[in-house]
């Protein structure tokens, strides 16, 4: 009988499973080899151990220890690691799992779905946090979260939105009433950071917002937080944000810790804002001190940089050393074989303490490109590869949907760092996450080629 995650992972995994239960000894390590070969079972074992579940805290009376709570625990984060839509396919996993594996996590038989949507009532978000910070410690400590990609490490900051048809009067949801005779639901935001200077974009931290107020709000606390979980770890030298998280008071924290802060600005800075128009707004191509063209299907991507130095600030903002336009144009070769512009010209504004030689103007270049990676590797990625703005077949209530947030978060951490070296041994294009979902998959189901390192 097929589960349904058998289901959910595809034919060519099918295949692998059904050949490996087939001819389980002599075929062992060639079925292990159509992996990708970082999608390992000790991979994966090695990178949930770093995140030391068996510190969690089980509240639960002696009476009620039937199973584990570090096999319950593993059960839920190597469930969201295959892309499980819910809590039943990760009983399904529990199923089939080899030997070798259940030695390791403890998960020695079947584990209902009833009993997993039970451990996250049980589990304490600041402990799961923990986890989290410590996957990721162990991670830069391997040296697979060096800043490739800009001269410094970035931290970029945004917002995350779920709904919630439970708990309404929960301390982190904004209750919401819809015209007409709708019924009121509630909204779950939260505050992501994503390391978006390394190959791979994990995530360090997940911060809730009070349900009482906004991203404005509460991005104080989150950059202190923030900086206080990473800013000795070599991971955090400059945080990043768009304008929504962009004010006076942030900034000056960001500075007065010794960082670097590269914020954008809007219509909505008023002064700032007005100031970087009047000086940069009107240069053109002859002031661009960088100018990039990438083409892509056609198209010509070309952006220039404009950048006014600030030696002593501006206004309010002492801190401040750059104000930097970076203006995007694209332009396509007609029949006649002349350029001509497609699209609306976009420009956006950033203001930073960083000085020109901390980060100059090819360094801008890239981060305007690498910040997205919040998006397109972070809540992007968790919508498409884990379904997180689908129905909600994990939990419900507002404290289980924020835990259920943070275990995606060190799911796709985990993936991620595979990801990026499965492509580095390949050569060529990352393969996509469903892909790195059914390899984790695979691994699990297939066990250990050997035994587990210690190290």
């Amino acid at each position: 009988m097929v589960s349904e995650l058998d289901t959910l992972a595809g034919g060519l995994l099918d295949i692998v499973v059904i050949e490996f239960q087939q001819r389980p000894t002599q075929h062992r390590r060639r079925l292990l080899m159509m992996q990708a070969f970082p999608f390992t079972s000790n991979a994966i074992v090695r990178r949930v151990k770093d995140a030391r579940l068996d510190l969690l805290t089980d509240t639960r009376s002696r009476r009620g220890r039937r199973y584990d709570l570090q096999a319950l625990a593993w059960t839920l984060l190597l469930s969201m690691s295959v892309g499980a839509r819910g809590l039943r396919q990760a009983e399904d996993l529990t199923r089939s799992l080899p030997p070798g594996i259940r030695r390791v996590t403890g998960i020695w038989r079947r584990i209902s779905d009833t009993k997993l949507r039970d451990t996250l009532f049980m589990l304490d978000y600041d402990e799961l946090r923990c986890c989290l910070h410590r996957m990721v410690k162990a991670e830069a400590r391997r040296g697979n979260l060096k800043p490739t990609r800009l001269p410094l490490s970035v931290v970029a900051i945004d917002g995350k939105e779920f709904h919630t048809n439970s708990q309404l009067d929960h301390p982190f949801v904004m209750k919401v009433q819809p015209d007409g005779d709708r019924q009121p639901y509630g909204r779950l935001r939260v505050h992501r950071a994503h390391l978006i200077s390394a190959d791979a974009a994990v995530c360090l931290d997940q911060l809730p917002i009070e349900g009482h107020t906004n991203e404005a709000g509460t991005i104080f606390d989150t950059v202190h937080e923030v900086i206080g979980t990473w800013g000795h770890t070599g991971l955090c030298d400059v945080l990043a944000m768009d304008a929504g998280n962009c004010n006076l008071a942030t900034a000056s924290l960001i500075d007065g810790r010794g960082k670097g802060y590269l914020m954008r600005l809007k219509q909505n800075q008023g002064t700032i804002w007005n100031f970087a128009q009047t000086h940069l707004a009107s240069l053109g191509l002859e002031e661009a001190l960088r100018v990039e063209v990438e083409r892509s299907k056609g198209v010509e991507v070309e952006r220039r940089v404009y950048r006014l130095e600030l030696h002593s600030g501006v206004h309010t903002w002492n801190h401040a050393r750059q104000l930097v336009r970076i203006q995007t144009l694209r332009f396509k070769t007609d029949e006649n074989g002349v350029r001509v512009q497609v699209g609306e010209e976009g420009n956006r504004y950033w203001i930073s303490n960083l000085g020109h030689k901390q980060f100059d103007e090819a360094a801008w270049l890239t981060m305007c490109r690498q910040y997205w990676r919040i998006e397109n590797e972070g809540n992007w990625t968790a919508d498409t590869a884990w379904d997180e703005d689908g129905r909600n077949a994990w939990a419900t209530g507002a404290s289980e949907v924020l835990l259920v947030g943070l275990l995606r978060m060190m799911a796709l951490t985990l993936v991620a760092v595979l990801r990026r070296k499965a492509q580095r041994r390949q050569g060529g294009r990352a393969p996509t996450w469903k892909q790195c979902q059914r390899e984790v998959f695979a691994a699990l189901r297939v066990g250990f080629e050997r035994p587990l390192a210690t190290h």
